[in-house]
């Protein structure tokens, strides 16, 4: 765990560094803050059932949402796969993180675990990014991605407006849950790692949701970060890692990796990479 304290200041100074892992190591050395979180803020919104995977880009719901899966028929077994799954939120002040609860997976000590993790993941943002949460702004929204009984995908998106900054800054994060081993997915976990970094700075690297106009500029953004620098900070990608809060953030759908990296405030904060793996 990184010790020593930084601000918001030089985070914001970091998104200014001209390689991705500089931008992911300065905000990651920021400080963890030990405050106890009061939970007594938290909500909870509808339950709605969650059936199995999706594309990821179709997702549009800000509490809940109703996936179905491919295989759905009309028997038992199929309905079975499916899980419920709702939402929470943290608010403190001007804090509000919502996180996913699930509801039935068949076992109590397993549904348990797996919503402790969750939340836990969810809120060590409020550390791992230095958050005062009686002076800062922060904003998540948790919708899912993919759900059944053995594996749970979430998005974050939201911002972060520092007390001091000038400026709020873009937040993505995500989490692949294994519901089976109640433990993070990681993109080291299934992804050459190596291969990738040499993807992102590649001529045919496959951006997601990039304006047009804007596209060149993180093209060559990409193109000139350092390839060690990229395999260190990919190894440090989605919760569940060693080395202090992730630097970037991943999922997996429908045979396509996604890869939120950071980059300059200027050109947007992240920028989603989409690899198909050469053996989909």
């Amino acid at each position: 765990m990184i010790t020593h304290k930084k601000t918001w200041k030089c985070i914001r100074r970091s998104a200014c560094a001209f390689t991705i892992l500089s931008v992911a190591l300065l905000s990651s050395a920021c400080k963890r803050q030990q405050e106890v979180i009061d939970l007594s803020g938290a909500r909870s919104v509808p339950t709605e059932t969650v059936q199995s995977a999706s594309a990821p880009e179709s997702v549009d719901s800000a509490d809940s949402l109703t996936l179905d899966t491919a295989e759905t028929t009309a028997d038992a077994s199929s309905t079975k796969k499916g899980i419920h799954v709702m939402m929470e939120t943290y608010m403190n002040n001007k804090i509000f993180i919502q996180y996913p609860v699930i509801q039935d997976l068949n076992d109590d000590d397993r549904t348990a675990s797996a919503n402790e993790l969750l939340k836990n993941n969810a809120l060590s943002i409020l550390g791992g990014w230095g958050i005062n949460e009686a002076k800062d702004t922060l904003e998540l929204t948790c919708k899912v991605v993919s759900a059944d009984q053995s594996r749970l995908t979430v998005i974050y998106r939201g911002y972060c407006y520092p007390n001091q900054a000038s400026y709020p800054s873009n937040l993505f994060l995500t989490n692949t849950v294994d519901l089976t081993e109640i433990s993070d997915v990681r993109l080291s976990d299934y992804a050459d790692l190596v291969q990738l970094a040499d993807y992102v700075m590649s001529d045919g690297v496959v951006l997601s949701g990039v304006n047009q106009a804007d596209q060149p500029a993180i093209l060559e953004f990409l193109k000139n970060t350092d390839r060690e620098q990229n395999v260190a900070l990919l190894a440090n990608a989605d919760f569940g890692g060693t080395n202090g809060f992730p630097g970037c953030f991943s999922y997996e759908s429908n045979g396509e990796i996604y890869i939120m990296l950071p980059v300059t405030h200027e050109l947007g904060d992240y920028v989603t990479v989409v690899y198909t793996p050469e053996d989909k």
